[in-house]
């Protein structure tokens, strides 16, 4: 996102002046990258000693600016180094810390002098991280209501995305501090207690302590007076009532899901808490299963009359070998087995999700290219016989009752009445 989202115009090309003069950055005034926090707190600093340096001289108590990096430094502590700009001790690590990366090295010993202590590097973040939550407030926020359009909308996008992105570098940071937290109580057990206490209050274990403290889950609370009243709905009676049979027990009528239930290994089909019915259960392993869909379907096989061209069929899934044994079945469910996978792989699942619920009529017939003994190899689905090939046959024999084909006519006639009006409108 662009620095504009956390600076004034007026601040923005300050802070443009401050990225050209020292980090040597070419002036892009179409777009300012919003600095992170270790560049916002170096800013901060230059631009206090700017104001500083234009105010009068009394507005300041008479005192010129002075910078850091000139200030005297206080010695180390014997066998220490100082962090560069906070000036505070430094835990010897293997780690590289956040503040400076690459600037540890191995045997507990530091190459280049960090910027900051583990502490203080928290401090930068949250500084950053507080900035932008303001700008982002001014917004809305996380409960900004209404619309934004046009700029609004922009600025309101990348502010959210500045204050998030900081928000996921200081979340980085504290990884890092959890892995230095790990090195620093290893070479803990190898010092004394004074030189502990030494570095204990700018550690990476106290900046975790300090991080997990400032943790906290704003919202919008409400007393009790300003939540209104949950109004009671209309009264409903109870339809549905849980009835026994006359010779169930009287301590069965709470058998446990446990007794009942077929997955459960302590059911038993044989105790008394098993389905009285003789009957039994119904079997519902099939009821994802396409194949076993397909099979409940009635297969009609299309032919010639025998004494004129008028279409017949034949119904191929009835009677006591209707379901998944019988061998028509198993035929039109090869076909369709075929047939999907030559589907792509959306398409294919379409058919599935609609094949496992499916009524559908099965028109099959025998092709002229059909091998061998094959009683059909093509199918057509329809969802009724009315409308269908077999229309006029299905009437006679009975298979359209005259319900159905009354329904049927006032479709037909409703859809011609919206073709038509279609096409005066039209005109």
């Amino acid at each position: 996102p662009q620095a504009s989202v956390l600076f004034t115009p007026m601040e923005l090309r300050m802070y443009q002046r401050w990225r050209f003069r020292y980090i040597y950055e070419e002036s892009n005034e179409d777009f300012t990258p919003v600095p992170n926090a270790f560049e916002y707190a170096v800013y901060q600093e230059w631009h206090e000693s700017e104001r500083a340096r234009c105010l009068p001289r009394n507005f300041i108590d008479a005192s010129d600016a002075t910078d850091d990096e000139d200030a005297p430094r206080d010695p180390a502590p014997e066998g220490f180094v100082l962090a560069e700009k906070c000036k505070h001790a430094l835990y010897p690590s293997s780690t590289d810390p956040p503040s400076s990366p690459g600037s540890w090295v191995e045997e507990g010993k530091i190459a280049d002098t960090p910027s900051h202590c583990p502490v203080c590097t928290l401090y930068l973040h949250q500084n950053l991280i507080e900035a932008l939550n303001k700008k982002w407030k001014k917004l809305g926020g996380p409960w900004r209501t209404g619309e934004l359009v046009g700029e609004e909308r922009i600025k309101y996008s990348d502010t959210t995305h500045a204050y998030h992105k900081a928000k996921v570098d200081l979340v980085n940071t504290i990884r890092s501090f959890e892995d230095a937290t790990e090195v620093e109580k290893k070479w803990e057990t190898t010092q004394t207690a004074d030189a502990i206490t030494l570095l204990k209050g700018h550690s990476a274990a106290k900046a975790l302590d300090l991080y997990k403290a400032s943790i906290t889950f704003p919202a919008h609370l409400a007393s009790p007076d300003q939540i209104p009243p949950i109004a009671p709905g209309p009264t409903r009676s109870r339809t549905r009532t849980l009835t026994y049979s006359p010779d169930t027990p009287e301590n069965t009528k709470h058998r446990p899901q446990a007794f009942w239930g077929r997955g459960y290994t302590s059911h038993d089909p044989d105790s008394p808490h098993a389905c009285p019915s003789e009957e039994g259960y119904w079997d519902t392993s099939y009821f994802n299963d396409w194949r076993f869909a397909v099979s409940q379907c009635r297969i009609l096989l299309v032919q010639y009359g025998p004494d004129s061209l008028d279409l017949i069929y034949r119904d191929m899934n009835a009677g006591p070998d209707r379901g998944m044994g019988n061998p028509h079945v198993s035929t039109l469910i090869t076909i369709l087995e075929a047939f999907l996978a030559k589907q792509d792989e959306g398409m294919r699942a379409r058919w599935v999700a609609y094949l496992k619920h499916t009524t559908d009529y099965f028109l099959v017939w025998k092709s002229e290219a059909a091998e061998g003994d094959a009683v059909f190899d093509l199918f057509e689905r329809v969802v009724s016989l009315v409308g269908s090939h077999v229309e006029e046959y299905a009437r006679r024999i009975g298979d359209i009752d005259d319900e159905e084909w009354a329904a049927r006519k006032v479709e037909e006639g409703d859809e011609e009445e919206m073709e038509e009006g279609g096409e005066e409108e039209v005109d």
